[in-house]
C-alpha cells in the first residue's frame, strides 16, 4: 500500500500593508449576494440576541454596523467595533458617521483586548480567525470579555480557504 503525499502551502502571514491595500476594495464584497446575505444573517441574529453592548471583533469597513443599525430592533444596543487596520477603520468611521451608538477603536486581536471581563452582551467576529496568529488565544479573549449568558456570533471560512490569494 502506498501513501499519497499532499503538498500544502505554509500558513499565510498577513501584514498591516496587506489590510490597508485590501481596504481599497473591501466594500466591493457587499455587491456579492452570498457576502451580503452572510452579513445580513449575522446582523439579524445579533438583533435577536441579548440587548446591550456588542463587540465587533475585526470590523473591517463597518459592513456589519451599517446593516445592523439599518435593521429594526437594534434599539437598546450599541456596538464597539475594533480592527487592526487603520485604513479599514477610517472607511468604517466614514460609512457609519451618522450612526449613533457605534464607536471604533484600533486594536489587534493577537493581543489582549483592552476591555474588562464580562463587558459585552454579544461578540461578533466575521471571517477573522484565519488571520490571527493563535485562534485559540483570540477565542479565549472573546470569552473573557463576553458577559455571562452572552452570545458569540462567529463566522469563519472553511478550512483551507486561501485569503492570501485575494490579497
Amino acid at each position: 500500500m502506498t501513501t499519497a503525499q499532499v503538498a500544502t502551502k505554509p500558513a499565510q502571514t498577513f501584514f498591516q500593508a496587506d489590510w490597508s491595500k485590501y481596504a481599497e476594495c473591501y466594500d466591493a464584497l457587499m455587491h456579492l449576494g452570498p457576502y451580503r446575505k452572510l452579513i445580513t444573517s449575522v446582523a439579524t441574529d445579533a438583533r435577536f440576541g441579548p440587548k446591550g453592548h456588542i463587540l465587533d471583533a475585526s470590523c473591517g469597513t463597518g459592513n456589519f454596523e451599517k446593516v445592523f443599525f439599518d435593521l429594526e430592533g437594534h434599539e437598546n444596543s450599541s456596538v464597539t467595533a475594533i480592527d487592526t487596520s487603520k485604513e479599514m477603520l477610517k472607511r468604517a468611521e466614514a460609512k457609519c458617521s451618522k450612526i449613533a451608538g457605534v464607536t471604533f477603536h484600533n486594536m489587534d486581536l493577537n493581543e489582549k483586548l483592552r476591555f474588562s471581563g464580562d463587558t459585552f452582551s454579544q461578540v461578533v467576529s466575521i471571517n477573522t480567525l484565519y488571520a490571527v496568529a493563535d485562534p485559540e488565544a483570540t477565542l479565549r479573549e472573546f470569552y473573557r470579555v463576553l458577559a455571562s449568558q452572552g452570545k458569540l456570533l462567529l463566522v469563519t471560512p472553511v478550512f483551507g480557504f486561501e485569503n492570501g490569494e485575494i490579497l
